[in-house]
């Protein structure tokens, strides 16, 4: 094997891109390598010189140009050019022009050994990042707190909002923290967000703050109690037939009281908030995300499902002493379940549904409901924009709809079950859509997006 074959990644100074770069090549100690290569091949006169070299941050490319090579120019009537474009991805080239005189003969086997040694040290970095993204997702604390999105953003090549020029979205929980950092974001990209809140005051001073730092003036305050099933029905009859579709549907609302209580339908607040309440909005709001397809319903959950097992026959907990953190993390374990048969049923409709989780943030909710801990991790909290990228990016990028109903965190796929005692059965995930629909009186033939206009009206 020849020495060009085991060029060595040049100074790597960090995993990742966290405190440094990955530099693709190291000018000097290539053409060196690459000359005795050719000395050895019978190349004697050939000459390399690189036009650019590839430079990578994290899982980015970026092409920063490099001095000539120094020394005697060839003959430039018996000189041999060469120029290949290098398709390591859509947006970057890696040019390499190659200087042959006398009587050698270049053959382009060359700038395919060339090309190699970029593509493995590309591929070297991906690896690294992958593992830093795992080990992080790994100690929950590194992943989920600030820190580990300081690290994971590093390795993205987008905005969040990238994507979402031109769409409509509903954002549910839009008054503050989380949601209203979302609608911020989508706002900020260009896209028509309607922002539905429980408190009508609450929510227009949410609307005119974001109107005023984002400059969009298509923001819209629409009013629901997603926990009630009446509202709901309500809302979805009138905004269906005032819009006729929309592209982004985010379930962000989500309460943790501090006792139990039971809302005027008889349902635990809970559950009916984080959970029946928007299984009826998706329903009923198909047609509008049909006509916008390709659309999302994006999940807002929380890694705090992982310690839950799907309880089918006590869905709210009625059997159970109440414990808020036991509640919350129990209907989210039903929201990431239900996103994967909300995907498996719309498979082929041109509407995707994700989940995701949007790490430990320091929001108005987390002040209210867990004030210990964010005394504790206040340090490590992210804020409110931070949760909200892998919402809006959802929203917009492609991958997601290649891989619907999966669990997102920080702009990747994540486990959905940490450990073996909480996984579910066949037949407790289909117990939990038939009570679903029982709780919120719709029959399958409701879920056909071209029939779920009528049960809005029921």
């Amino acid at each position: 094997m020849s020495r060009l074959d085991r060029t060595r990644p040049g100074s790597l100074r960090d995993i990742g891109g966290f405190a440094g770069e990955l530099c693709g090549l190291r000018s000097r100690e290539t053409l060196r390598d690459q000359r005795r290569h050719l000395a050895h091949s019978g190349l004697v006169g050939l000459r390399i010189e690189p036009v650019a070299a590839v430079r990578t941050v994290g899982l980015e490319q970026r092409v920063t140009p490099l001095p000539r090579a120094q020394g005697l120019r060839p003959d430039s009537d018996s000189a041999t050019e060469f120029a290949d474009s290098d398709p390591l991805s859509t947006d970057t080239a890696t040019r390499l022009r190659l200087l042959g005189h006398g009587s050698g003969k270049v053959y382009t086997n060359t700038l395919r050994i060339v090309k190699t040694n970029i593509e493995q040290q590309f591929a070297i970095v991906a690896r690294m990042n992958s593992l830093l993204d795992r080990g992080l997702d790994f100690t929950v604390l590194g992943g989920y707190s600030r820190a580990g999105y300081a690290v994971r953003k590093r390795m993205w090549k987008t905005e969040p909002e990238a994507g979402v020029a031109g769409s409509t979205v509903l954002v549910t929980g839009a008054g503050a923290g989380i949601g209203a950092a979302a609608c911020e974001l989508f706002a900020r990209g260009g896209a028509t967000v309607h922002m539905l809140v429980r408190d009508p005051d609450r929510g227009e001073k949410a609307r005119a703050e974001i109107a005023r730092r984002s400059g969009s003036d298509r923001l819209q305050l629409e009013i629901c109690d997603v926990s009630s099933l009446a509202a709901v029905r309500e809302f979805t009859a009138a905004f269906a037939s005032e819009h006729g579709e929309i592209h982004t549907l985010v379930h962000n609302a989500g309460v943790m009281p501090a006792t139990r209580t039971t809302t005027g339908e008889g349902f635990e607040l809970t559950w009916a908030t984080n959970v029946l309440g928007p299984f009826l909005l998706t329903a009923l709001l198909l047609p509008v995300l049909r006509a916008g397809s390709p659309s999302r319903v994006i999940n807002v959950s929380s890694g705090g499902m992982y310690a839950q097992k799907l309880r089918p026959d006590d869905l709210q907990l009625e059997g159970l002493e109440y414990e808020p953190t036991t509640a919350y993390a129990h209907t989210k374990r039903c929201q990431v379940i239900l996103t994967e048969l909300w995907a498996e049923r719309l498979r082929g409709s041109g509407i995707g549904v994700h989940a995701m989780h949007p790490g430990w943030a320091d929001t108005p909710g987390v002040q209210t409901s867990l004030p210990r801990f964010r005394a504790v991790m206040r340090p490590l909290l992210r804020n409110a924009e931070q949760a909200a990228d892998t919402i809006v990016w959802l929203a917009g990028a492609p991958e997601p709809m290649r891989q619907p109903g999966r669990f997102w965190h920080d702009r990747a796929p994540r486990p959905i079950h940490r450990v073996p005692w909480t996984r579910e059965s066949a037949a407790d995930r289909a117990q939990l859509w038939a009570e679903c629909l029982r709780m919120s009186g719709l029959s399958e033939p409701d879920l056909d997006p071209a029939s779920a206009s009528a049960a809005a009206g029921r």
